[in-house]
Parts: structure tokens; C-alpha cells; sequence
């Protein structure tokens, strides 16, 4: 009656206390099985489950113990699942082929192995009115003379980690999107900014020689009438010639969202090296309008090069400037002097170091552990996606850095923290340079 598990072969009996020891081995299985955390169940050749099943089973399907006598592998888990008729029919087919296979005990687990291939690996399956996602994992246990004993299935509930993904790809899908909308609305505004641009210098200087003619004609005038006809021309030029530099600024500002846009949404998939500096200017230009007139600040030299992914840095700074903004919105009685968002950049010869603050409420001391879990956020419903903080955390942690919360130095609200070892923004040492 020699058993085997994977390769682990139960010895033989041949006396009542051989027996003895061989039940009490099965006491501490059954007591294991109780109190393993994975979700496992086993089953003989008529796919009926035995009574060797972890408690997790019922917790993943949802059964209470006394549902669980006299019910099938098919019961169970295919008659819920989210498969064609010929899946579960080809699943049902296998494992008893599976009970019926014939071979050497020496070749028992390459054709074992090559017959779980068949096996589906991941199924959906509806348990009431919502749907889990489950992974199954397929292991088998044998007789010594070859034959088919068992066929213990490992449930693991991955219904979050895959609604994540699901979302995360989602994300990814919209701002591929939103990005290439943005780069080609970018593109097609910088030829007619340009010529708005030449535009406006011409009619300037322009203007300021009409001005010097027509002023000129009044010279040597003494009469009054001329006298007030000459002062109507003189305030006219200069309520016009006060409207360039608005005109300038605007064009200017088109502009820098024009830079903006084309390197924020450039298609690179390699790191490269930039001006940490310039980036963050881009990521200001970009959050001013979600900003409505909050006072942001940057403290941060220019010539502070770093080599990586350039699209991944500005998702990290842009999500932390975008949280901010979000929060202030909602804040009443802001700070009338200073700024409300204060960035910080310093190099410590060994990391660079980060603080994005705000003059907000601050996190709240419930919401500090779970603040870069993906999917939690404290937004109103249908405002976040829960998953901004997570994601930069994942990309700094990349760059073998920490994202934490920390003390902000002037401002009294959140203040977000990151620093990053040189050595993993250098282009021979970077672990993203390939």
C-alpha cells in the first residue's frame, strides 16, 4: 500500500504498530490541512472531494462544510466557471484519463506532467452575483506500482491581484491614448503659436512706428483742440502697445505647454539622460491647470542630471503634484503669503532627495499605513483610481529608492518623500540601462 507524493514515497507496514505510526501520520495531515492557509482539496478517481480539504476551500467557494459531502470537482469549481462547454468537457476527459494512464513508475511523472498541461491553470467562476478569479494548481499522488491515487487541486483566489491588472491595464490604455491626443494637439498648435508669435513682434514694432509718425505731426502745435487730439493718439498707442506683453506672455505660455507635451509624451522606451530641473518645470507647466491659481514652488538647481526612464520620473513628480492639487482644492483659508506646494531638491553626493509638501490637512494617522496600497484612496468616488501612489512607489522602488512619508519643513500638510541612490541614475550602473 506504498503511497507517493510528488517523490516522497510512505513506507510500507507490516505490523499494527507500522500502522500505528502510518494513521498518526494522517492525524497530522488532516491537522495540517486544517490550519494551512492555501485552499486545498483532493480527489479520487470518481472527481468525487474527500473529506481532505483545508478550511480555505470554504472560504474561497463559499460552502459551509455539511455542502461539501458527495460534491465533484465539477460541482464545485467548472459548473461555476466561466469556460465553453468543450473546456470543461476536455478538463473532466483528462482527469480520468489521468486515473486510467498505464505506464513505468519511472516515466510516472513526465506523463503525469504532460497530461496537467491540458489542465486549465486559471478560471473565472460566479459564486452567487460576483465573479472570482481563481488559479489552480494541479499535483498528484501515486501508488508505488504506478497507478493513480489522488489528484490534489491548490485553489489560490487571485480575484484582486487580476481586477488590479485589469485596471492597471485599462489606465495604461487611456494614457496611451490621452497621450497621443496630447502630443498631436501639441504638434498641430506649434506651427499657427509661431506665426501668432512673429505675428505679434511685427504689429509691436509696427505700431511704435506709427506712433513716432503720427506724434510727429502734432510738433509745434500750440492749438488746444490739437493739443487734446494729440493726447486722445497718445493714450490710444499705449493702451495698445500694454496689450503685447499679455499677448507675448500667452504666446509664451502656449509654448511651454507645446515643450511640455512633446517630452512629457515622447515615445522612449530606453533611459536617457535629462535635467532633473527641466523636468520638474514641465510637470509645473502641465499641473497649472489643474492648479487654479495655487502657488507653486520649486527649489531645485538647474544641471542636476540623472539618467532613466524620463516618462516614468514625470508620472512619479506629476501624480504627487496632481494629489496636492486635488487636496488644496477642498482647503479652505489657505496660507495668504508663500507657497502651497513647495518642492524640493537636493543632492546629498550619495542620493538624491526629494519633498514634495503642501500646506493641506495632512494624511490622516488611519490612512498613513494603507496610503500606497493600490486601490486604496481618499478621494470622493469616481476622482481616483486608488493606484497613483502605488504606482510611484513601484517606480521609485525601481530605481532601488524609498517613497515614504515624512516632516515637511515650511508647510504644515502632506509632505511626500523620496530619495534615490545616485548609483541607480548612472548610465553605466543603472539597473533600467539594459
Amino acid at each position: 500500500m506504498g503511497e507517493k507524493i510528488g517523490t516522497l514515497q510512505n513506507p510500507h507496514f507490516s505490523s499494527v504498530e507500522a500502522f500505528d505510526d502510518l494513521l498518526s501520520h494522517f492525524i497530522k495531515v488532516r491537522m495540517m490541512l486544517d490550519n494551512i492557509e492555501q485552499a486545498v482539496m483532493s480527489f479520487q478517481v470518481d472527481l468525487l472531494i474527500d473529506s481532505d480539504y483545508s478550511e480555505k476551500v470554504l472560504e474561497i467557494l463559499e460552502r459551509e462544510r455539511q455542502d461539501m459531502e458527495g460534491s465533484s470537482l465539477q460541482s464545485l469549481v467548472f459548473d461555476h466557471a466561466d469556460l465553453d462547454q468543450d473546456k470543461k468537457a476536455e478538463a473532466i476527459q483528462t482527469l480520468q484519463n489521468l486515473f486510467a494512464l498505464e505506464c513505468e513508475p519511472t516515466n510516472y511523472k513526465d506523463e503525469m506532467e504532460k497530461h496537467l498541461h491540458k489542465l486549465p491553470t486559471e478560471v473565472r467562476i460566479k459564486l452567487g452575483h460576483a465573479w472570482k478569479f481563481l488559479k489552480l494548481s494541479w499535483r498528484w499522488w501515486h501508488n508505488v506500482d504506478g497507478s493513480l491515487h489522488r489528484i490534489i487541486l491548490i485553489l489560490e483566489d487571485v480575484t484582486e491581484a487580476k481586477e488590479l491588472q485589469e485596471s492597471l491595464e485599462m489606465q495604461t490604455e487611456k494614457t496611451i491614448s490621452l497621450g497621443e491626443m496630447a502630443a498631436n494637439f501639441a504638434h498641430d498648435i506649434a506651427a499657427p503659436n509661431s506665426i501668432i508669435s512673429i505675428a505679434n513682434a511685427q504689429l509691436k514694432q509696427s505700431l511704435s512706428v506709427l506712433q513716432e509718425d503720427v506724434l510727429k505731426l502734432f510738433d509745434g502745435q500750440d492749438d488746444p483742440e490739437v493739443k487734446r487730439v494729440y493726447d486722445h493718439f497718445q493714450r490710444s498707442f499705449a493702451e495698445c502697445l500694454q496689450l503685447f506683453p499679455e499677448m507675448e506672455l500667452a504666446s509664451q505660455r502656449i509654448h511651454d505647454l507645446h515643450q511640455a507635451v512633446r517630452n512629457q509624451f515622447r515615445n522612449v522606451q530606453n533611459p536617457e539622460g535629462f535635467d532633473f530641473r527641466q523636468l520638474l518645470d514641465e510637470c509645473l507647466v502641465l499641473a497649472r491647470s489643474r492648479s487654479k491659481g495655487l502657488r507653486m514652488e520649486v527649489r531645485c538647481p538647474y544641471g542636476i542630471e540623472i539618467y532613466a526612464m524620463r516618462s516614468k520620473w514625470s508620472s512619479v513628480v506629476s501624480n504627487l503634484l496632481n494629489n496636492a492639487c486635488d487636496i488644496l482644492r477642498e482647503v479652505r483659508n489657505l496660507p495668504e503669503n508663500g507657497p502651497h506646494i513647495l518642492i524640493l531638491v537636493e543632492d546629498t553626493k550619495t542620493h538624491l532627495h526629494m519633498q514634495i509638501e503642501d500646506a493641506g490637512p495632512g494624511v490622516p494617522g488611519c490612512d498613513r499605513d494603507k496610503i500606497f496600497l493600490s486601490s486604496f484612496t481618499t478621494k470622493k468616488a469616481g476622482l481616483g483610481t486608488g493606484l497613483g501612489l502605488a504606482i510611484c512607489k513601484r517606480i521609485v522602488e525601481e530605481h532601488n529608492g524609498t517613497l515614504h512619508l515624512g516632516e515637511g519643513r515650511e508647510l504644515k500638510g502632506a509632505c511626500f518623500v523620496i530619495e534615490v541612490p545616485w548609483s541607480a541614475m548612472q548610465e553605466k550602473t543603472s539597473p533600467l540601462a539594459g
